[in-house]
C-alpha cells in the first residue's frame, strides 16, 4: 500500500470507512485496524492520466445523478483508491459514489474485454424479436411490457407451468415468504435458457448495459405472499452486485394487486433517495422513502402471464412479496456487467451460474460468464 493510502486511512473518513469495512468482514491491518488492499494495476493504471480520462468517462456515460457524478469524480482526482478498491466491501457497504468509481476503474482496466464485448453485442444474428421495439431507459430503470405474441415468451411460460407444478421445495436463500423450482433437464437445452439468449433480448440488455451481458443467474421464483419479514426484500432496497444490472421477471401467472408484485422506483427518484440519506446497502420503510420522493415515480409491475416487467435492479429501489391473496410465480432473469463488484475489479476470470456449462467458443464463454 502507498504512503499516500496510508495518509489518508489516517484521517476522519478513513477511520469511518475502516468502520465499514469491519462491518463488512474485509481483512483489516494489524496497526491501523484499517486494510484494504488497492491492486497494483489499479494504482498503476489510475497514475496514467489518459487512463483517468478515460475512467472519468466512464463516470460520465452512466448518467447517474451529478451529485453523485461529482462526488466519484472528486474520488478519482485525489487517487482515493482504497475508498473503492474493494468488491467485497462495495457490493455490501459501498456509497453510491463509491461504486460509481469501482464500476469505472474496472471497466478502465478491462479495456479490451469492454471493445469486444461492445463488438459482439454488435454482431449478434439478425433474429429479430418484440423487444426490439422497447428500449430500457437510463432515467426510468423501469419497465413493464405487457404480454406479447411471441412464441419465444409462450414456451418459456409453459415450461415454467410445468417446473412449479413439479414442486418447489427449496427457500430462495433466507427468505422464508419464498420458494424456487429447478429448470428442467438439461438447463442448457430449455425453452426459458433459449429466451435468456435470445438475440433480441440480448440486444435489448446490451444496449443498457453498454455490451454483450453476463447471463449470471436464472431464478423460478413462487412467492407465498403470506407474512412481512423484517429486513427482507419485502422493503425498499437496491441489489448489491453492481451500480447497473438487468433483470427480467417474466409473469408466469397472472400478477395484480393482490399477488405481491415487484414495485419499481424509478432511477432518477432512486437518485435522489441515495443523495439524501447517504445510502450504503440497507432496507428502507415506505415512510422513509416517500418522505423524500412520493409514489408518482413507483413502477408497480403487474400483468397478465407472459407480462414482463424489467428494471435495474441495482439503480431502482424496489420491494415485492408482501402479503397479498394470491401467490405469485415468476421467473427472472440476472445480466450483469463484468465490471461490477461482483468480481475483484482486477479480475481476470468472472463467473455466473452457467459459466462451466459454456461452450468452448468467445461468445459463449463471455455471455455465460466463463471469460471477462
Amino acid at each position: 500500500m502507498t504512503q499516500s493510502v496510508l495518509e489518508h486511512l489516517k484521517n476522519a473518513e478513513g477511520m469511518m470507512f475502516g468502520r465499514l469495512a469491519r462491518a463488512a468482514k474485509v481483512r483489516i491491518g494489524h496497526r491501523t485496524g484499517i486494510g484494504v488492499t488497492v491492486p497494483v494495476a489499479l494504482r498503476d493504471a489510475l497514475a496514467d492520466p489518459s487512463q483517468r480520462q478515460l475512467c472519468a468517462r466512464h463516470i460520465a456515460d452512466l448518467a447517474v445523478d451529478p451529485r453523485i457524478i461529482a462526488e466519484a469524480e472528486t474520488l478519482l482526482r485525489r487517487q482515493q483508491l482504497y475508498r473503492f478498491a474493494s468488491s467485497k466491501l462495495m457490493a455490501h457497504r459501498g456509497s453510491a459514489a463509491e461504486k460509481v468509481c469501482f464500476y469505472a476503474a474496472s471497466r478502465t482496466l478491462a479495456r479490451a474485454s469492454d471493445q469486444r464485448r461492445r463488438q459482439l453485442l454488435l454482431d449478434l444474428p439478425s433474429d429479430k424479436g418484440p423487444l426490439d421495439r422497447f428500449t430500457l431507459s437510463r432515467r426510468d430503470g423501469a419497465l413493464v411490457i405487457p404480454a406479447l405474441d411471441w412464441t419465444v415468451i409462450k414456451e418459456a411460460v409453459a415450461e415454467a407451468k410445468e417446473a412449479f407444478a413439479e414442486g418447489s421445495k427449496s427457500r430462495a436463500g433466507t427468505k422464508k415468504f419464498m420458494a424456487t423450482a429447478k429448470l428442467p433437464g438439461d438447463p442448457m437445452a430449455s425453452k426459458i435458457m433459449a429466451l435468456a439468449k435470445h438475440p433480441s433480448v440480448l440486444r435489448f440488455v446490451g444496449k443498457y448495459l453498454d455490451g454483450l451481458p453476463i447471463l449470471y443467474r436464472i431464478n423460478l421464483i413462487k412467492s407465498e405472499n403470506i407474512d412481512i419479514e423484517d429486513n427482507s426484500s419485502q422493503f425498499h432496497h437496491l441489489d448489491p452486485e453492481g451500480i447497473r444490472q438487468v433483470k427480467i421477471f417474466l409473469l408466469v401467472s397472472d400478477v395484480d394487486d393482490d399477488s405481491g408484485p415487484l414495485h419499481l422506483l424509478k432511477t432518477d427518484a432512486s437518485d435522489e433517495v441515495q443523495v439524501k440519506l447517504g445510502y450504503r446497502q440497507r432496507r428502507l420503510p415506505d415512510t422513509e422513502v416517500n418522505a423524500i420522493v412520493g409514489t408518482d415515480r413507483l413502477v408497480k409491475c403487474t400483468g397478465a402471464s407472459g407480462t414482463l416487467a424489467i428494471g435495474d435492479t441495482s439503480r431502482c429501489f424496489h420491494f415485492g412479496s408482501r402479503p397479498g391473496k394470491s401467490q405469485r410465480y415468476i421467473v427472472m432473469l440476472q445480466y450483469l456487467t463484468p465490471f461490477c463488484e461482483e468480481f475483484p475489479v482486477d479480475a481476470d476470470k468472472v463467473g455466473g451460474k452457467f459459466a462451466a456449462l459454456a461452450k468452448d467458443d468467445d461468445f459463449d464463454m463471455r455471455l455465460l460468464g466463463a471469460s471477462r
